[in-house]
């Protein structure tokens, strides 16, 4: 082999790397979005969840009140 194939085939290779460090990095960044996209959905499903025991909290103390009145009327 002559230098001036063992330098096209040099390139080459390089060529090959950078396309496949390219194509690792695309993957990487759907992977970061799909990541953050599960992250909202967790958090919004955790305010949810947080919502609904906040009317339950707030129900049972109307209730109690509801109750308190009620004993104290009779």
């Amino acid at each position: 082999m002559t230098i001036d194939e063992l330098s096209k085939l040099m390139k080459e290779g390089f060529e090959q790397i950078q396309r496949q460090f390219e194509d690792v990095n695309k993957r990487l960044g759907n992977l970061e979005t799909d990541v953050a996209w599960i992250k909202g959905k967790l958090e919004g499903t955790q305010e949810g969840k947080a919502s609904v025991w906040q009317i339950i909290t707030t129900a049972t103390a109307v209730g109690a009140v509801i109750i308190v009145l009620i004993a104290l009327l009779k």
